[in-house]
Parts: structure tokens; C-alpha cells; sequence
């Protein structure tokens, strides 16, 4: 249609694939591209302008009943009066059409759950940030996004292993492997939990000592939260109680880092089912055939739900 066009279009393109965007709009995808070639003579130039919001960092604030800050929040699900403008990686930069009207964003904080780094989803816990700007056409406008946990959100466990360990509960039955503070390993504080391995004493199972009443759980989304570092690998998933039995599943099975890690584990399947009493989870780990030994690190284990 406007062959002449066509390598300004293709340059145009690419220009906005490089902003870090995972297009989940493709109206809004169309409207950059009408709103960039309208200087190309193809529109009035009045019709569509743009400017940029830039989201350089994100952070994470708490209480202290919800434990150290620790994130691992990626990606930014972004909105502009209710339009969805799509998902961005952080560093953010969001083209924003009609450039020069007030405009109220809302920004979400989305994760990788359950290991899956392919994808990002919007994390339920966390509050939405709003910002009420006005992003002058080829002005770019920067801020930081600073996110609090809802205070609906309930939190089951808050383990950092500052003052404490919860996690006391021996299920394989050898005294010589437990959970224990330490001090100078974790980059989140002073202490936090850690499993050594070896010999005889090459596996792990443990738990915290108190279980959770399903009834005060709202039976909507439920996540474990946790930091580790370990040169082995580790099972995680729950103890549940349903009709007079103990159920013990494990749903996950996270790799070996020897650089601190944040894991957000949806167990909203396990737990939120109405047949579920109570409910725990549980951690594992055995030495692999021919290892000598294995250590891991666990801080800031947070459970959470509505």
C-alpha cells in the first residue's frame, strides 16, 4: 500500500520490539506504529503523538510482620486508564500515545512462578502502584516503583532466622540433619537456615512445627515465598490433612545456584481445596549417588494467602 514506506515501517518496528515489551495488545501495537509513521506523511501529524515512561528499578517494600524485602519482580504489567499497554521488562521503557493529556497508570509487579522463566505473571500479593503523570510528545519521564504486599495478604509463616527457626519439625527421623542458624551467609540479614549433608547423613526432610487451619484461608490464591542457595538439589511442597489422613506431596523440584535465588511457589491447588483441614509444607533434599556432601541456605520462607 506504501511500498516507499515500507524500510521506515520495518525501522519503526524494530525500535519498539527493543523497548523490552511482551505484546500481549495488538490494537495498541498498531496505534504506536500509526502514532510513530504519522511524521512519514501517512497521517496528519496531529492525529497520534507519543512520549516514554521509564520504570528504571523496582523495589519492595515491607512491615515487619512481612519479613525482609526481598523480590525477585522482573517484569511490569502496565495499564493507562484501564487499557492494557502490555508486559515490560525491567528496565522499562513504555511508549505512551496521546502524549500531553493526564493519564493514570497502574503498574503491577509480576514474577516467575514455579521455576517457569518463560513467562511472568502479575503476583496477587502485591499492590498495584498508581501514578497520575502527564508525558509531554517525545518527552520521557522517569520513576521508580516502589511495592507493598496488600494488607489483606496473610501470612501463614514469616521464617528469616533472625531471632528464631520455625522449621524443627524432623520427618526423616536422623537427628544429625536439621536446619540450623548460621551467621555471614545470607545477603538479607544476619542469619538465616542452613543444611549440611554427608556421609550417613546424606538426606533431609523437615518441616515447621505448627500446622495452619484451612478456615481461615479464604481459598483464593496461596504462595510460598523463599531465598536458597544450594549446591544440591531441593523437593518443596505441603503436608496437608483432608478427611482424617496426612498427605504429603511434593510439587516442585528446584536446581542447584550457587548465587542467591528468590522462588515464588503457587500451591493454591494444594491448599485451597475445601477438603483441606490443615496444612504445612515441607522441605527434602538427599545427597546424589557418589557426592561426598551438600549444603544449602533458605532465608525469608514466607507463606502466604487471602
Amino acid at each position: 500500500m506504501f511500498p516507499d514506506k515500507l524500510p521506515i515501517l520495518v525501522s519503526i518496528f524494530n525500535q519498539i520490539n527493543s523497548l523490552n515489551l511482551l505484546v500481549r495488545n495488538p490494537l495498541y501495537l498498531y496505534l504506536l506504529l500509526i502514532g510513530s509513521i504519522s511524521s512519514c506523511s501517512l497521517l496528519p501529524p496531529e492525529e497520534a503523538s507519543f512520549g516514554y515512561l521509564e520504570i528504571p528499578n523496582v523495589s519492595l517494600q515491607t512491615t515487619p510482620s512481612a519479613g525482609y524485602p526481598s523480590h525477585a519482580i522482573k517484569d511490569i504489567w502496565v495499564y493507562a486508564d484501564g487499557e492494557d499497554l502490555g508486559v515490560y521488562t525491567v528496565p522499562a521503557t513504555i511508549p505512551v500515545l496521546s502524549a500531553g493529556e493526564p493519564k493514570r497508570f497502574q503498574v503491577r509487579g509480576g514474577v516467575k512462578v514455579n521455576g517457569n522463566n518463560a513467562t511472568s505473571r502479575e503476583y496477587p500479593f502485591y499492590n498495584e502502584v498508581i501514578l497520575n503523570e502527564v508525558v509531554g510528545e517525545d518527552q520521557n519521564i522517569s520513576r521508580n516503583i516502589n511495592f507493598t504486599y496488600k494488607p489483606e495478604a496473610v501470612f501463614d509463616l514469616v521464617e528469616d532466622f533472625e531471632s528464631g527457626n520455625q522449621f524443627d519439625s524432623e520427618i526423616d527421623g536422623d537427628a544429625q540433619t536439621f536446619v540450623q542458624r548460621v551467621t555471614g551467609e545470607s545477603p538479607y540479614g544476619n542469619h538465616c537456615g542452613y543444611i549440611h549433608l554427608s556421609g550417613d547423613n546424606d538426606a533431609i526432610e523437615v518441616s515447621h512445627s505448627a500446622s495452619f487451619p484451612n478456615s481461615n484461608n479464604k481459598q483464593g490464591a496461596v504462595f510460598l515465598e523463599f531465598d536458597y542457595k544450594c549446591d544440591e538439589k531441593i523437593f518443596v511442597g505441603t503436608i496437608l490433612e483432608e478427611g482424617g489422613l496426612l498427605v504429603k506431596d511434593y510439587k516442585i523440584l528446584v536446581t542447584e545456584t550457587d548465587t542467591w535465588k528468590k522462588f515464588y511457589l503457587d500451591l493454591t491447588e494444594e491448599i485451597s481445596k475445601s477438603s483441606v483441614i490443615k496444612y504445612k509444607v515441607v522441605f527434602s533434599s538427599t545427597l546424589i549417588s557418589g557426592g561426598t556432601e551438600a549444603n544449602i541456605y533458605l532465608d525469608n520462607i514466607k507463606l502466604i494467602h487471602f
